[in-house]
């Protein structure tokens, strides 16, 4: 049974609700129990669901739901996110998770359904979470996010643009080093949550 560390000396999350797709096992089980472990809330969801039951029932009743939808069907995708607002009311995280590779097989040997179904489940599911995500967090209150005084723009007028609090940065550095020596992280990005790509845009 996984229940919330009393002496955990990161923040609690108890007010957090968040969806973890291919969250039946391996890192994403792993991302759903360490949310849990702060005292969120989550969404697991996965293909089988005989994983998802044996997933949820490793934690505290109330803590998990399992809602099975392969995120490639748009209306598998729909219901999750309907599932998730009926069960916790709002969502504040997503973890695009779920995928899987082609076979390990000459690229000429490769057939098209095996590769659409990598594509689907990958790229057109995350687009598809993402989407129903943003419609939620959207649509709630609070939204999240601090803008600041404006800045000139591209197009010569000022506007106010996301920002976020530079602690964060020395927060996720201190994780990194936190980590154990077998341990690598290879990429971090952090920005503000409505800062349009990976720049100004």
């Amino acid at each position: 049974m996984i229940t919330p560390s009393p002496t955990a000396p990161l923040p609690r999350l108890s007010s957090t609700v968040a969806v973890v797709t291919g969250g039946s096992r391996g890192i994403g089980l792993a991302i759903a129990a360490a949310f849990v472990e702060r005292g969120a809330r989550v969404v697991i969801t996965g293909r089988e669901q005989r994983h998802l039951d044996e997933a949820a029932g490793r934690f505290s009743v109330g803590t998990v739901l399992a809602v099975r939808a392969d995120v490639g069907k748009p209306e598998d995708v729909k219901n999750l996110f309907a599932e998730t607002k009926k069960a916790f009311g709002r969502l504040d995280f997503l973890f695009n998770n779920a995928g899987f590779g082609a076979p390990a097989i000459p690229m000429e040997e490769l057939t098209l359904q095996q590769w659409q179904s990598v594509v689907d489940t990958i790229l057109t599911g995350s687009f598809l979470c993402t989407q129903e995500a943003i419609k939620i967090m959207k649509s709630q209150t609070p939204k999240g996010g601090r803008m600041k005084a404006g800045v000139p723009q591209a197009s010569g007028e000022v506007r106010p643009e996301a920002v976020f609090d530079v602690e964060h940065c020395g927060s996720a550095i201190r994780y990194m080093a936190s980590l154990p020596l077998d341990t690598n992280v290879l990429f971090m990005n952090i920005k503000a949550t409505k800062m349009p790509f990976e720049g100004r845009g």
